[in-house]
């Protein structure tokens, strides 16, 4: 018989560590230049001071010039004449849009800490404040606090009013990346369920990632399908290559062999697909098909040592000593 450890350790479909989809953002909701900048959603953005509406105003004109700095120190000049704490701000120093617009500069100049601090201070004005929420997420992210980041797109979500389910994944993704699989998973699942026809590939393969993560292998099994089959190219044969993976890893090696068979007939010039049915016949005992896989293999590529030895073992066990003896003395 073939040794156990030749059949055992035979180099099969190294599953590839999933890349999560990197979240593409920009910072969003700017302010209006008017002095009507205040989002419309009732809340307490909706009632600016005058004298604030002019700072505001004042930032909004050095923003579109991109002088983020003269912004940031108009809006620090103004804030300095807050007034001490139980006096009522008619100013409207602190007001929540003043906080905001501050954050807003503050990302654009990529200063990331003083931007989120002034954010949460917009939202501890105005909770509902779904611009400085958006930015909040967007700043947490970029500090990599992926869990703080879940929880503002969540919020972003549940308050606007015309729903973005990109703000939903967004979520899912921090989680994911908060190492979150389980949370990841309940969010995929609600997009799933609520927008299946926005359902993109690339959300898919980060539902897979939080399945996998999760231990959830069968479960991850139609959503591996779907996109070994609805991906094309480069990104298809991943796909493939990882559905094999899981069919063996799951021991279902029917599966497996059926896959690496219309593999192999579509693109019988890619190896991985042979050296997978080599593996698969060696699994089911079947040392003619994998004696037969493994030539042909060799003749896409040179053989690894192990796979050399493996070739004379099995002209051995086939009987046919006569081709073992050269690749033995090799």
């Amino acid at each position: 018989r073939i040794p156990v450890m030749a059949a055992n350790s035979f180099p099969v479909c190294h599953f590839r560590e999933f890349c999560v989809v990197c979240i593409g953002l920009i910072v969003s909701g700017m302010i209006s230049l008017s002095a009507s900048c205040a989002c419309a959603s009732g809340s307490a953005t909706e009632h600016i001071p005058a004298a604030a509406r002019v700072v505001l105003m004042k930032a909004g004109k050095l923003i579109e010039l991109k002088d983020y700095e003269g912004a940031v120190s108009v809006i620090r000049s103004f804030q300095q004449k807050q007034p001490e704490d139980g006096e009522t701000d008619r100013l409207g120093c602190g007001h929540a849009e003043v906080h905001y617009t501050l954050g807003v500069c503050y990302l654009l100049e990529n200063n990331t800490v003083m931007a989120a601090a002034a954010l949460d201070r917009a939202l501890a004005k105005d909770p509902h404040h779904v611009s400085a929420l958006i930015n909040r997420a967007k700043a947490a992210y970029e500090l990599s606090d992926y869990r703080k980041a879940a929880e503002c797109f969540q919020a972003t979500y549940e308050l606007e009013k015309n729903k973005d389910p990109e703000h939903l994944y967004h979520a899912a993704v921090a989680l994911l990346l908060a190492k979150d699989s389980t949370g990841s998973i309940v969010i995929f699942d609600r997009l799933l369920a609520e927008y299946p026809a926005q359902f993109q590939l690339p959300w898919r393969e980060n539902l897979v990632h939080a399945l996998l993560d999760a231990g959830l292998e069968k479960k991850a099994l139609p959503h591996i399908r779907r996109l070994a089959a609805e991906y094309t190219g480069e990104k298809q044969k991943q796909w493939q290559e990882v559905l094999l993976n899981e069919y063996m890893h799951l021991d279902m090696y029917s599966e497996a062999l059926a896959l690496a068979t219309k593999l192999s007939e579509q693109d019988p010039l890619e190896a991985l697909w042979w050296r997978a049915l080599v593996h698969i016949h060696l699994f089911r005992n079947k040392y003619k098909p994998a004696l037969t896989s493994l030539v042909i293999l060799s003749y896409l590529e040179p053989l690894k040592d192990q796979e050399q030895r493996l070739l004379a073992d099995l002209y051995l066990q086939l009987g046919v000593p006569q081709k073992a003896t050269p690749v033995y003395a090799e």
